[in-house]
């Protein structure tokens, strides 16, 4: 299924931390190419049942919506949560694009979502910004309100010497501050609480060590 984010005419400010930076990447020339292919590595995931919408799936970290449009149409549902309050800026992006989600300020480290709520989970570039039992957290909160037979697909940025200069010196991060865990301690967390996971690194032709970027496939058994 071919990725699909947002015109960029239809972007509406945020005003929230470094988002709007991130946000703009997705539409820049080298950052864009490596920004929609985290999206559409999940997407080939959540896709491979293509003429099958499941009910519910939520989008963990949904941002300014830049996913949702794609989502939309793996899903009869969508749902998602932020640490902003900014709903109501991207209900209006969403709009534009004729799609609709439920968005909600929230936190997967503790949701509101009753048990088993939903079919599909999606989590990009978020675990890497957890340290220690957050880590731990979040894949329970996500396998408890994962449907027995559900999926989480989770994508984070693999930690080593090349991502963390192209964190430093093109995104203008600081790797250590805006990525305080690395894929090593994220995977360990998944696999306790979703031990039939498929892990794919990419570019696919590195060893994990020195690729750029991990998306799971954690399956609630």
């Amino acid at each position: 299924m071919k990725l699909r984010i947002p015109n960029k005419g239809n972007l509406q400010p945020l005003n929230f931390e470094y988002i709007d930076e991130t946000i703009d990447q997705y539409y820049r020339p080298i950052q864009g190419y490596f920004m929609r292919k985290r999206l559409s590595l999940a997407l080939d995931i959540l896709s491979a049942q293509p003429n099958r919408k499941v009910k519910r799936l939520l989008d963990v970290g949904y941002g300014g919506g830049t996913f949702i449009p794609a989502l939309a149409r793996l899903a009869t549902r969508i749902y998602g949560i932020d640490l902003h309050d900014k709903m109501a800026v991207v209900r209006k992006i969403l709009r534009k694009e004729k799609v609709h989600a439920t968005l909600s300020k929230d936190s997967i480290l503790k949701t509101k979502f009753p048990a088993f709520f939903f079919d599909r989970i999606v989590c990009i570039s978020v675990m890497e910004h957890f340290k220690g039992k957050e880590l731990d957290q979040a894949c329970k909160e996500m396998k408890r309100i994962l449907a027995p037979r559900g999926i989480a697909v989770l994508g984070f940025p693999t930690k080593n010497i090349v991502s963390n200069f192209i964190i430093k010196h093109i995104l203008k991060f600081t790797p250590d501050e805006i990525h305080p865990s690395g894929h090593r301690q994220i995977l360990d967390a998944i696999k306790k609480y979703f031990p039939t996971s498929r892990v794919t690194a990419y570019p696919p032709f590195l060893p994990m060590e020195l690729a750029l970027y991990v998306v799971v496939k954690a399956s609630k058994t």
